[in-house]
């Protein structure tokens, strides 16, 4: 559709109602057969009303009827076990329960791109013998030297950008993948695994023009 010389999609005038339909978007695993055990992925249109969707995962060692508890998503929280405006250089004495296989840190306060970051909660890679090693982003190997846990950052265009007339989608996220072989060792361990997602939808800057949620649990790998 053209408006202003400018060539971009209309949303549909439901769109905030559906935001359930993104859960199935919440893939299980990369094409290349990483486990996909966080995901925090957030996109925005450039254009009128600036529609945003922020999407996340994550895999606890807990039943179904436990998988939201302490997580407060109802509220709008996101669903991880997060720590406020710590660095990189914290992540090895970061301890969250064994129950959470994914930390997060929130950002607030810092301006550096991709200070939201997910990872492996030390805890449970320390209690399977792995060792972080050198290079981007907390990454772990096990016990024979072998990469099982990485962190991925991506970006794609000016997030934080407000020129509505660029008319483009931008986005950036965050993946912890983990090897099969180092998830068959956490489903060895682990009495019982769930994954659960959640989609948050807004219009307007900041949701000022409507915001929608939903919560759902997901299919393990």
């Amino acid at each position: 559709m053209l408006d202003d010389n400018y060539s971009y999609s209309r949303l549909p005038d439901n769109w905030l109602e559906t935001v359930e339909d993104s859960l199935a978007l919440l893939r299980s695993q990369t094409f290349d057969g990483w486990i996909i055990v966080g995901e925090r992925t957030r996109l925005k249109q450039l254009q009128e009303q600036y529609p945003e969707e922020e999407r996340m995962a994550m895999i606890r060692a807990v039943n179904k009827d436990n998988l939201w508890d302490g997580l407060d998503v109802e509220k709008g929280h996101p669903p991880f076990s997060q720590f406020l405006s710590v660095q990189a250089s914290d992540y090895p004495d970061l301890h969250a329960s064994e129950d959470h296989l994914v930390i997060a840190c929130d950002g607030y306060h810092f301006e550096t791109p991709g200070v939201a970051w997910l990872a492996l909660n030390p805890t449970v890679g320390q209690a399977f013998g792995w060792r972080l090693i050198p290079g981007p982003w907390f990454r772990w190997a096990d016990q024979q030297g072998k990469l099982v846990v990485k962190s991925v950052w991506w970006n794609d265009g000016p997030l934080h950008c407000a020129n509505e007339r660029l008319h483009v989608e931008v986005g950036s996220g965050w993946l912890v993948l983990m090897t099969e072989s180092g998830f068959e060792q956490i489903m060895e361990s682990a009495e019982r695994l769930s994954r659960g997602g959640v989609v948050w939808r807004r219009l307007g800057w900041l949701g000022k023009d409507g915001q929608c949620q939903t919560i759902g649990v997901l299919e393990l790998p």
